[in-house]
C-alpha cells in the first residue's frame, strides 16, 4: 500500500483539458495526482531558421527531433 493509500498497481486518475490556453492553436493540460503538464503547439509556414543555418549534408529530421526532444527538461 502507497502512502496515499493507493495499492501498487493503482493509478492517480488522469485528466485532459483540450484547448487550455487561448492563443495557441493547440493546447492540453493533463493532470495526474498533483502533477500537471501543460502543452501547447503552435503552427507557422516556412522553415525555422536553425535549418536555414545548417549547411549542406545536414539531416534536417534529425535536428529537429533533438532540439524538440531535448528542449524542456
Amino acid at each position: 500500500m502507497r502512502p496515499a493509500g493507493r495499492s501498487a498497481n493503482q493509478v492517480r486518475p488522469v485528466t485532459l483539458t483540450r484547448n487550455y490556453t487561448k492563443h495557441a492553436e493547440g493546447s492540453v493540460l493533463v493532470e495526474f495526482g498533483d502533477t500537471k503538464v501543460l502543452c501547447t503547439a503552435s503552427i507557422e509556414e516556412g522553415v525555422p531558421r536553425f535549418f536555414e543555418r545548417a549547411g549542406p549534408g545536414v539531416d534536417h529530421r534529425r535536428i529537429w527531433h533533438v532540439a524538440t526532444r531535448y528542449a524542456y527538461p
